[in-house]
């Protein structure tokens, strides 16, 4: 007896197109990690899709839109994760428990950092670059200021400083730690990227005075 085999469903432009960009963000960050950013070429990123340097520069006009494409993929994760309810039991430390995690997910499959750092150190030589890596961490961290300011409120606490300076401190922390990882992987601890934010985090959960 004969068995069909299940065909699968055919995909429709726009998946079509949503697979294509994943796979081109996919190969371009394995490009990138393994020659460097400046090193690598949209040649090398299109034959590993198997598509056209025609159709790659269609997508994207230069290296410069393809990282930021990546960037803007990983922003939006961030993002999504800032934006989403809050924790069942409304306490601080359980919205940034998952955001904490998230962002050590990143740093230990490691290429996402090596390229970040690279890029950074790119657009200090590239007023473009600059501008729009500006742009989006600007965003990244507008969204992690809300977040903190609706905790804020929530539990009635009185933040030592403003809001948006503690999203700067929560940024550069988890950056410096990723640096440091990089240069010392086995003395930058995992759970130093669990505890040392929620340093910064603790005034959210002290109550105002006469509360």
């Amino acid at each position: 007896m004969r068995t069909t085999a299940r065909r699968r469903p055919k995909q429709n432009r726009a998946e079509k197109n949503a697979a294509t960009t994943a796979s081109l963000l996919q190969a371009a960050a394995e490009t990138f990690a393994e020659g460097g950013f400046e090193a690598a070429t949209m040649e090398e990123i299109a034959d590993r899709v198997g598509l056209s340097k025609g159709a790659l520069y269609y997508r994207y006009k230069t290296k410069e839109d393809l990282f930021l494409a990546l960037l803007d993929e990983r922003c939006a994760g961030y993002l999504a994760q800032l934006e989403s309810p809050p924790a069942a039991d409304g306490s601080p430390a359980a919205e940034w428990a998952p955001l904490a995690n998230l962002f050590l997910q990143v740093v230990r499959e490691g290429t996402w950092p090596r390229l970040f750092f690279e890029f950074v150190s790119y657009s200090a030589r590239s007023p473009r670059a600059r501008r729009e890596l500006v742009k989006r961490t600007r965003a990244l961290r507008a969204a992690m200021t809300r977040l903190i300011e609706a905790q804020a409120a929530r539990a009635t606490a009185e933040l030592p400083v403003p809001a948006a300076d503690i999203a700067l401190a929560l940024t550069a922390l988890g950056n410096g730690l990723a640096l440091e990882r990089l240069a010392d992987p086995r003395g930058v601890p995992d759970q130093a990227f669990i505890d040392l934010p929620a340093l910064i985090v603790k005034p959210i959960t002290r109550k105002r005075k006469g509360d």
